[in-house]
Formats: structure tokens, sequence, C-alpha cells
């Protein structure tokens, strides 16, 4: 991304929520809130506005779906199932004790702030200050949330999240839809500062593109539009790897990988991104 803007993706995502919450065939994959936030989100800059009003009426999403099917055809469906599933692990993980959500390159992401409302779970939200300071402008002084500020992208990037967590908490932390940005030394080291965070449990589910034998790399329905668009953003896909090659890459960081998610099994029409939930090793009891 380019360092004096925020994040032109998620961005993107927000505006893909209110689109979602507003269509019948996808508004289901929509959690309570999350479309009210990302209008909140879009609401503090005016070409952001601009858009947020487009998508209020039936012609500007009609606009936005013909958007959508010229450079990528079912991403804004893809963006919520991979948003559900990845919701559906934290509930999981909630389930087995784990009280510390961290959401690493949250971009304008809501599941940090809708769980924050759950005063036994301690929230922090991590990115790089221009994405942040949207949802700095955004928050009520009385939201339970911790926003800090890091670069994902250069080594040390863990030390404000490790100040700001609470040590005695099992941790799960989201990274989603941000390691393909990376270089792939960058995204193991990511990972790897991730597994020397002082907690008791650690638990990471992360999104990550994955490259298939005789098929362009990527998503495979992605055109030359979406690309450009994507590089003149700053923002151009870097990272892939072979599904069958994670286990290795992740244990080389200090995790075992605990399941795959492939786009196939999200039920959508994309392929080309998975979901992986990975523990630090050795596991702990978390209760």
């Amino acid at each position: 991304m380019k360092p004096d803007r925020p994040s032109a993706t998620s961005r993107l995502i927000a505006a893909a929520t209110v689109l979602a919450a507003r269509s019948p065939a996808d508004a289901d994959l929509v959690p309570p809130g999350a479309s009210e936030w990302s209008e909140a989100f879009l609401s503090t800059s005016p070409i952001d506005r601009a858009v947020l009003r487009a998508l209020h009426t039936r012609l500007g999403r009609g606009l936005g779906r013909l958007l959508e099917r010229l450079m990528l055809p079912g991403i804004v469906r893809h963006f919520h199932l991979r948003k559900r599933w990845i919701e559906h692990a934290w509930n999981k993980g909630q389930a087995e004790g784990f009280n510390q959500l961290v959401v690493l390159g949250a971009g304008l992401d809501t599941l940090g702030v809708r769980t924050s409302r759950n005063p036994a779970i301690r929230v922090i939200e991590a990115d790089h200050p221009a994405t942040q300071s949207i949802k700095r402008r955004v928050f009520p002084s009385d939201t339970r949330i911790q926003l800090v500020e890091a670069r994902l992208d250069q080594p040390g990037w863990s030390a404000p999240v490790a100040a700001a967590i609470d040590p005695s908490c099992s941790t799960f932390v989201v990274i989603e839809g941000v390691l393909m940005y990376l270089g792939e030394d960058q995204a193991r080291r990511v990972l790897a500062e991730l597994a020397a965070l002082p907690v008791p449990a650690l638990r990471v589910a992360f999104t990550f593109l994955s490259r298939a034998r005789n098929v362009a790399s990527g998503f495979q329905r992605r055109n030359h539009l979406m690309s450009w668009w994507l590089r003149s953003r700053g923002e151009p896909f870097k990272w892939m790897i072979f599904s069958e090659e994670l286990a290795h890459f992740v244990e080389q960081s200090g995790f075992s990988l605990q399941s795959l998610v492939d786009g196939q099994t999200l039920g959508g029409e994309l392929q080309g991104e998975s979901i992986a939930v990975a523990d630090r090793f050795p596991m702990t009891n978390v209760r």
C-alpha cells in the first residue's frame, strides 16, 4: 500500500460489505452490525462518501456488480464466505477458552469492533497508521478496542502488539487478506514474530493465495484489469504457496497446521485463496 494513504483494498472490502448487505443473494452472509460499521468507515472521505451514496441506489449497486464482473467475478461473495468461516473459527476458539483477539492488518474489518461488545474478550487491532486513522475518527471514546500502529512488512512489527496484549490471555490471531501482499520472507517473519508473543496459548487463522499446478497463480479468474488496479494502488500480490507445502512453511515459524479450507470448500465461485488455522506448538491447555 502507499505509505501515506489508507489501504485501497480495505476500503473496497468495506464497500463490498455494504453492497452485499443490500443484495438478496448475499445479505445472509453479512453479520449484524457489519454493514453499519462499514458505512461509518466509508463516511470519512469525500470519495468514499460518494461511493456510499451510489451504493444506496439501485443504479449504483448495478454498477458495482458490473465492476465486479469486469475485474473478478464472485469476489464480493468470496469476501464474505471467508469472513464467515474465520468468524466461525474464532467462535470455536472462544468456546475452547481463547479470550484475547488480535487482528493483524485489520484494515476496515468489523470483527474486532463487533467482538469488543463482549466484556470478557480483550480485542487488539494492528495496522498501518494511515488505515488506523479512519477507525480512530469513527470509534466512540468508550469503544473497548485497542488500536495499535504496526507495519507488518517491517521487522519488529510485533513490539507494539506485545506491549498491548495481556500476557495472561490465550490469544487468537486473525490475518485475513494480508500475507499475499508480502514477500515470502516477510510472510515467514510475520509468523515467526507472532510465535514469539508472550501468551500461554496462541492460535492463528490466516488466508493465503494457493498456487496450483498448470494454472495461473493466485485467483484463477483474475484478469489484467484487477492486476493493474492492485499495482496502481501499491498493493500487488507478491506471495503464494502450494497448499501441500503450507504445513512445512508454518512449522518453520513455530506453528502446527490444524486445518485448511480451500475456495471450493467455502462454496463460492472463486478458486485460489485458502484459509488455514495453526496452533503454536507445543500447545498448552487454554483453560
